[in-house]
């Protein structure tokens, strides 16, 4: 896999930065070699393949997990995540609110990836960044700035949250 990412530094020199502060703790995590059905895991990201198109994984899997397309470019247009069916990060959001007690009303979230779909829509303000997939944006209530413009602080100002 970091040959990829070394491939990817020699196309593109300046997006070195973005992906040692990105990706490599993502990198420096991924564990091989290992028995992975455990309880201790509930989500993986696979990455990009040219051999093994999305679909076809998304296809063995669908009826067993969620599997979601990746939209960070550095996992390469094949990659994805695979969860437990029926959770997502709406599912943490409810169980958060409900265990303190938290009117819907007061409830935000930010998202940019087609894994945030649910939580966007769960929750009261469901606010896209402005860097997001177009998906993420059309689902969202509104669109903040992009993360490089300090979206989610504007977002914050703008609802008196700081």
């Amino acid at each position: 896999m970091l040959s990829a990412i070394e491939k990817h530094w020699l196309d593109k020199p300046d997006f070195k930065e973005a992906i040692e502060k990105g990706f490599m703790p993502f990198y420096e995590m991924i564990i091989e070699g290992e028995d992975l059905i455990r309880e201790d895991i509930n989500k993986i990201v696979f990455f990009g393949s040219d051999d093994l198109p999305y679909e076809s994984i998304a296809q063995e899997f669908e009826a067993t997990f969620t599997i979601i397309p990746n939209t960070v470019s550095a996992f390469r247009k094949n990659g994805g995540e695979i969860s437990i069916l029926g959770i997502n990060k709406s599912t943490a959001i409810m169980k958060v609110i409900e265990h303190f007690n938290i009117s819907k009303v007061h409830t935000f979230a930010y998202g940019d990836g087609l894994n945030d779909l649910e939580m966007l829509e769960f929750v009261h303000h469901g606010i896209a960044m402005g860097n997001a997939h177009e998906t993420v944006k059309k689902v969202a209530n509104e669109v903040t700035d992009s993360h490089d413009e300090n979206g989610i602080y504007n977002s914050f100002k703008k609802y008196g949250l700081i």
